[in-house]
């Protein structure tokens, strides 16, 4: 027997890496004439330890190796190699090769749990596990189940314009339930989405998707050797699992569940491994742990030293307890231990120019953390080893401020827009008052906010939902009195009150139009949103109860009026205004009331300068809004008598007393034509917006930036 050792761990008796080779040649020695030079491994001329603060950031680490010794790299196979610990690295590793490097060989296993076709996998069985029977044959699937496959690289491909418009009709339409046979846009969507009812059928659906993946992606492309060599290892795979399922099935006369399947399927199919062989006799050789065992390298880049990695976490496969083991001298955890450090210790033996990698990233216990025989390396050994880390340089400065100098241009924009198709609304002074680039981006850019899916009812939706409730409930007063009774036999009239709720849900939540009277099926926490609807419309009502009889004017109703302005020494008009929630009469008081489904932060003020002022955080844009709205209704209208703004809060309603009304120095406020100082201030404010030398700048506060659709394009709130 020939054994390959050397004396720094054969002679250590606390170094693990000597157990078996001392055993071996004690009962197996090697012949009397056998020579081998058994102190090289004091010879290693350079050893590095690099922490890297990523775990695919550590083949970084390559090219700079690389480019070190590029002087002593031969073409023979004896010469340089990247040694993996850590699998998942090759891709990162085989991309991080240098281009003068025209030979790459693989000779490894790649766990095809790291790869993007078990991930394709994975997805497929979260449509299985999440999908509806409809009907016979027919189901339907949450949305993000179907469109994260169609979003997925293998199906990038396959009609990917039609696929484009379906993803963005999902949004547009935020169809959050999609029916599976209304995506079959080709041979293998069909296939897909046309998932099996009986879990003996599974296995040949995953062997049909994977076959047509396969032709596919040889027909179209050339260069993807490594994919397909996936797809038929995991073919070969699933195949050898539904056999063995269909005899056991078959011999035993019964079913397995869905649970026990997807079980097998990611237990085994999991623990597979890609083999890649490559030619041994040139170029860069690339290897995991055990194809390095007999071979030396004068060149060594090993990735992934860490700890679990190399040696790997191990657990004992056997129901034989410890102890027991151990007593009867059977093989336990320690002899795997020592045949790990063996294996590293003879690889590093004979070669002179050494550098580890090992990730500092903590992910749980046991990770972030350089192996032991790293730190062996360091402190047991009489090798001079260097400790360093790879640092990625990037600039942590803040972003430059964005500042949009005015023009006549930008200002004629917006000039055509508020007089062509939008009203300056009181939304879009707000908007300037709190944050001049947005209003840039919105309404002079006109640039539109993201569309996204809304899996559930935020506040936005739950305020256009709330205000079209109102709406079909009291349209039919409109022009109206309403009394106490009227307001009863609404309050009675259950039905009707769900009918405006699910119409409601289904314009603004589905993207639909539903007669009224229709419903929709409710889930989740839409069934509470539904309810918690239901108390805010009853506790409005009884809100209205208390001031009633009222002559409902208007509901939902859009008005403007003609702002003159001084533009470029020249008198412009320009169309202000928006929709008014809603126009009453209380006696002798005409009320302006605004509905407000979020936070309020404050009714009332005691100088008309406060409303105006700008970049505020807290500003008071709900009394704003309601002023503007006076205002334009006494220019709108032939009305020439009082105004009093309220503001429902629905945080308020159940609060006693309930008080919508603003307050301007502790009073009521009472607004009409003898106001003065209201007028001249929006007139300044919106010959400021449209002054061609004004600037458009980003808001000071980032809390304002944390909804802005806009965030990504200005990054205000990521620095």
């Amino acid at each position: 027997f020939l054994w390959d050792y050397d004396l720094s761990y054969l002679e250590d008796l606390k170094n693990e890496a000597g157990r078996f080779i001392r055993e071996n040649l004690k009962e197996f020695p090697p012949p009397e004439d056998f020579i081998l030079d058994t102190t090289s491994f004091s010879t290693a001329e350079n050893i590095r330890l690099t922490a890297v603060s990523s775990n695919y950031g550590q083949a970084q680490e390559i090219p700079r190796f690389l480019e070190e010794i590029k002087s002593h790299i031969r073409d023979e196979f004896d010469n340089t190699a990247v040694v993996l610990a850590d699998e998942s690295l090759l891709y990162p590793a085989l991309g991080a090769v240098p281009d003068f490097f025209e030979t790459v060989n693989v000779t490894m296993g790649y766990p095809v749990k790291n790869s993007v076709v078990y991930g394709f996998l994975l997805l497929l069985i979260n449509l299985l596990k999440n999908r509806k029977k409809v009907a016979k044959g027919n189901f339907t699937s949450y949305h993000r189940y179907v469109t994260d496959l169609l979003a997925h690289q293998l199906l990038r491909n396959a009609e990917s314009e039609k696929t484009e418009n379906f993803l963005a009709e999902v949004k547009q339409k935020n169809r959050i339930t999609i029916p599976l046979e209304s995506v079959r846009f080709s041979g293998l969507h069909s296939l897909i989405f046309s998932t099996p009812e009986k879990v003996e059928d599974y296995g040949s659906w995953f062997l049909e998707i994977l076959a047509y993946l396969y032709k596919d992606i040889q027909e179209t492309s050339t260069d993807n050797q490594l994919l397909t060599e996936i797809i038929y290892t995991i073919y070969k795979s699933v195949e050898k699992l539904d056999t063995v399922i269909s005899e056991v099935v078959s011999s035993q006369n019964r079913t397995i569940s869905d649970k026990v399947f997807f079980r097998l399927f990611g237990q085994y199919i999991g623990s597979v491994s890609v083999p890649f062989e490559g030619e041994p006799l040139s170029g860069i050789q690339v290897m995991g742990i055990l194809e390095t065992r007999c071979l030396d390298f004068k060149n060594l880049i090993i990735l992934g030293l860490n700890e679990n990695k190399w040696p790997k976490a191990l657990i004992s496969p056997s129901f034989i307890p410890y102890n027991l083991r151990k007593g009867f001298g059977l093989p336990g955890i320690e002899g795997q231990d020592a045949i790990y450090a063996y294996h590293f210790y003879r690889l590093i033996q004979r070669a002179q120019n050494i550098t580890a990698t090992y990730s500092t990233i903590k992910e749980g216990i046991g990770t972030g953390e350089l192996s032991r025989y790293g730190f062996q390396l360091l402190y047991d050994s009489k090798l001079k080893t260097k400790k360093s880390g790879l640092d990625f340089r990037f600039s942590n400065e803040p972003a430059e401020p964005i500042i949009i100098e005015g023009s006549p241009e930008k200002r004629a924009l917006l000039l055509e827009r508020v007089n062509n198709k939008h009203p300056l609304s009181p939304t879009a002074i707000n908007t300037w008052l709190q944050c001049s680039l947005r209003f840039y981006f919105r309404y002079i850019l006109q640039l539109p906010e993201p569309e996204e899916m809304k899996d559930e009812i935020d506040g936005a939706v739950f305020g256009r939902v709330f205000h079209d409730v109102i709406e079909f409930l009291y349209a039919p007063f409109v022009g109206k009195t309403i009394t106490r009774t009227d307001l009863g036999n609404i309050a009675k009239d259950r039905q009707r009150i769900e009918n405006a709720i699910y119409k409601a849900i289904a314009r603004h939540l589905l993207k639909q139009e539903i007669e009224f009277g229709s419903k929709i099926k409710l889930e989740g926490k839409t069934i509470l949103f539904f309810e918690n609807t239901k108390t805010f419309i009853q506790g409005l009502l009884e809100i209205d109860k208390d001031i009633a009889p009222f002559q409902l004017i208007s509901l939902e109703k859009d008005y403007t009026f003609k702002l003159n302005v001084n533009i470029n020494d020249k008198q412009i008009p320009v169309n202000v205004g928006g929709k008014i929630d809603r126009i009453d009469r209380t006696e002798d008081t005409l009320r302006i009331i605004d509905y407000k489904t979020g936070n309020v932060y404050s009714k009332s003020f005691n100088e008309y300068d406060e409303l105006f002022e700008r970049d505020k955080k807290n500003p008071k844009k709900e009394v704003l809004q309601a002023l503007i709205y006076c205002h334009t209704y006494l220019n709108n209208t032939e009305y020439s008598g009082t105004i009093k703004p309220g503001i429902y809060s629905l945080k308020d309603f159940f609060k006693a007393p309930f008080d919508p009304y603003i307050k301007y120095r502790r009073e009521n406020l009472i607004y009409d034509e003898t106001n003065e100082k209201f007028p001249e201030k929006l007139q300044g404010l919106v010959e400021e917006i449209f002054s061609a030398s004004g600037e458009f700048y980003q808001t000071p506060h980032k809390e304002i930036c944390r909804y802005c659709p806009y965030n990504k394009i200005c990054q205000r709130y990521y620095f």
